[in-house]
């Protein structure tokens, strides 16, 4: 069995929707895996954790930082990928 990341359908859904690429679904995905093998650890400043838990139907998600995206992980799922314009909500996690 792959350790590998599974990027869900809805990640390559919302990457396609927030920037417009033309790419197919293995494209994306590959572009998807290729930011997170770049990422860095985030979280959530404490204020912002309750609402997360509550839109993650109280999953314990993380966070990844790649440029301006932000991709959220629960277990070996990449769930979503979003822009991280909210930049006050998230620290580097050392």
């Amino acid at each position: 069995m792959s350790n590998r990341l599974i990027v869900t359908q809805h990640a390559i859904n919302r990457y396609r929707e927030r920037t417009d690429c033309k790419l197919n679904d293995n494209q994306i995905e590959e572009k998807i895996l290729e930011y997170y093998g770049k990422s860095e650890k985030v979280d959530l400043r404490p204020e912002y954790k309750a609402i997360a838990l509550l839109n993650h139907n109280f999953k314990q998600a993380n966070y990844y930082r790649f440029s301006q995206f932000i991709l959220v992980v629960e277990g070996m799922f990449l769930k979503t990928i979003h822009f991280g314009q909210a930049k006050k909500r998230w620290v580097s996690k050392a």
